[in-house]
């Protein structure tokens, strides 16, 4: 069984991803520096997706002490992470806030607080995944790299 992103996080990164293509069709100073965050936004969704959030679907399984059944994607979501992953995510999202600033700034002259409050929903969401989610998908991840350790002693 392989390991998908929890609905919750994917429906949220859908309605974040949706918010900003709306942006990106405006003709103007706004427009152009949404379409500069959607490509860096983008790249960076399908590097969490694909390597990193699934690890928290198996958390209900390890809170119950079960072992998920797709323990071989947690060892390499495990790897991925101990492996440069965790700190590119954190980079990503440094230079994603910088773009960010561009959106606020463009918002901000046009008088559109509506995307300055997308801006900070988004970095809020940046911090969220710093501070809960990419710990817990690390942790989860290495916790079962360990259960199968102990189990082939």
């Amino acid at each position: 069984m392989e390991l998908k992103v929890p609905q919750t996080l994917r429906l949220e990164h859908l309605e974040l991803r949706e918010q900003l293509y709306a942006l990106t069709k405006e003709d103007n100073d706004l427009g152009a520096a949404a379409r500069a965050v959607m490509e860096l936004f983008y790249m960076h969704a399908v590097k969490e997706e694909e390597r990193v959030l699934p690890a928290l679907e198996a958390l209900p399984r390890l809170a119950e002490g079960r072992i998920p059944e797709s323990v071989k994607s947690m060892e390499d979501i495990a790897a991925d992470l101990k492996g440069g992953l965790y700190e590119e995510l954190f980079e990503d999202h440094k230079n994603l806030e910088e773009a960010l600033r561009r959106i606020s700034s463009a918002a901000l002259a046009l008088g559109r607080n509506e995307e300055v409050r997308f801006v900070e929903r988004l970095t809020l969401h940046f911090r969220t995944e710093e501070e809960i989610l990419y710990p817990a998908a690390r942790v989860a991840a290495e916790y079962c790299r360990l259960l199968m350790q102990c189990g082939e002693q």
